[in-house]
């Protein structure tokens, strides 16, 4: 059965402590449940790499960063149409984009992730969180490349924007989930 009831995952893990000392929970990012996950699949599997496709202000590379040896982000450049700062703009919000995106492990390549190069990186990844762009295309391209370096036996990955901020279901990245998993 590969269901997960997350609130009893991460109460399992809760008994190793989980820190969220540096948070903006700035509009657009994820909630604590999700950080709450993030931790715990680290904690619970001893995870030593991290990768996340999509960074805005890097509240989750922070609260991961303390837990890993190496965290990576793939974010598009700033040049690039779809970077944050012209989101932010868009909304008429301050734009904190990589403002945390400060820890000594950390390692930030300004690339489209379509176009990035997983050969770049070395090390084993054992935790891929997907939150780039939130097109079915795109969420599906970075979940095939993802899915070149995945090894299903130890690596872990977590989809973002499954639901829209309304609470509804975004059924593209689901149906993305289950062709990139074979479901």
């Amino acid at each position: 059965d590969r269901a997960l009831n997350v609130g009893r995952f991460i109460e399992e893990c809760g008994k190793q402590s989980l820190e969220f000392e540096t948070l903006s929970m700035t509009w657009g990012g994820s909630g604590m449940l999700d950080y709450a996950l993030l931790q715990s699949l680290v904690l619970r599997y001893q995870i030593s790499a991290y990768l996340e496709i999509g960074t805005y202000i890097g509240d989750s590379l922070t609260i991961i960063s303390n837990l890993v040896e190496k965290c990576y982000s793939i974010s598009v450049p700033e040049e690039h149409p779809a970077h944050m700062k012209n989101w932010c703009h868009l909304r008429h919000m301050n734009d904190y984009s990589n403002r945390l995106v400060t820890g000594r492990n950390m390692i930030q390549y300004q690339e489209d992730s379509k176009e990035f190069d997983f050969e770049k990186i070395k090390e084993d990844i054992g935790l891929y969180f997907i939150d780039g762009d939130h097109s079915y295309e795109g969420v599906l391209i970075d979940s095939l490349k993802v899915m070149d370096h995945f090894n299903p036996i130890r690596d872990f990955i977590v989809w973002h924007d499954c639901r829209y901020a309304s609470g509804a279901v975004n059924l593209d990245i689901v149906r993305v989930i289950y062709e990139a998993s074979g479901e």
